[in-house]
């Protein structure tokens, strides 16, 4: 009789332990999944938030839309840096930093801000367009944007992952120094419109949503300046309320596939 009340015992407790861990585990993915998204950033100076403070970084703005729009929780993973990263160098971040690359795979939401540091050399120079140089470095930004974007959605699926580029836009105070050097027409082609063009056949080959910041900072032709009012003193970085105005363009993108 004792040993059949034994018996008994152990098999109760084995049910009470079985239907204990699998409460355990379902309280676990509860907690670690309802409600969290987790915001990736990278780039440059703009998304790093050069001379603003962090909590007006157009990154932490829109991501207090999305908590605000989806009633979630944002966890911000921001590997925008301010320092000369060309592209070449994001692609070797993206296909050998095992941190990044699992930071990518577990994100919800992708924000990228980049290509400006590979033209650097060529926009204030003054004595004339290297045109034939311009050319060679927009096709080599074209070549890395192609194997960037696909290594990022190879890791985060676009029909799963909320996957944003922008198209950057030509600074104020570029835009100033190229029209006073009678540069302006041939530069916005060859400096910016050229790589903008791969950036988005690269973006659309991915299923990459592209986010119309050109426009914003340019205008319709690609001709205006963007007022004083939204750029720091540099004419170069965006200010509060410049960086309140990308993230008001990064939320009228929707939130598809999240929502």
């Amino acid at each position: 009789m004792l040993k059949k009340i034994k018996i008994i015992s152990l098999i109760l407790l084995f049910i009470i332990t079985i239907f204990s861990i699998n409460t355990l585990n379902e309280t676990a993915i509860a907690q670690t999944s309802d409600g969290l998204i987790r915001l990736v950033a990278l780039g440059d100076s703009t998304p790093a938030g050069d001379g603003v403070k962090p909590s007006e970084n157009y990154i932490r703005v829109y991501a207090e839309y999305v908590e605000n729009d989806l009633d979630v929780e944002v966890d911000i993973i921001n590997w925008a840096i301010s320092e000369d990263r060309s592209l070449a160098r994001w692609v070797q971040a993206v296909t050998t930093d095992e941190i990044f690359r699992m930071d990518l795979k577990n994100a919800d939401i992708i924000t990228i801000w980049i290509g400006w540091y590979d033209i650097m050399p060529y926009i204030y120079k003054t004595d004339r367009v290297y045109k034939k140089e311009l050319n060679m470095t927009t096709e080599k930004m074209g070549d890395s944007l192609h194997i960037l974007f696909s290594e990022i959605t190879r890791l985060a699926d676009p029909k799963e992952t909320l996957i944003l580029v922008s198209e950057t836009g030509i600074p104020p105070g570029i835009v100033k120094a190229w029209k006073e050097n009678n540069t302006f027409q041939e530069l916005k082609e060859y400096a910016y419109e050229d790589w903008r063009d791969y950036l988005v056949k690269a973006a659309e080959e991915n299923k990459i949503k592209v986010v119309p910041t050109y426009k914003t900072y340019n205008g319709p032709e690609g001709n205006s300046i963007l007022p004083d009012v939204y750029m720091q003193s540099d004419g170069i970085h965006l200010s509060a309320k410049g960086h309140k105005l990308m993230a008001d363009i990064h939320r009228n993108m929707g939130y598809n596939p999240l929502k």
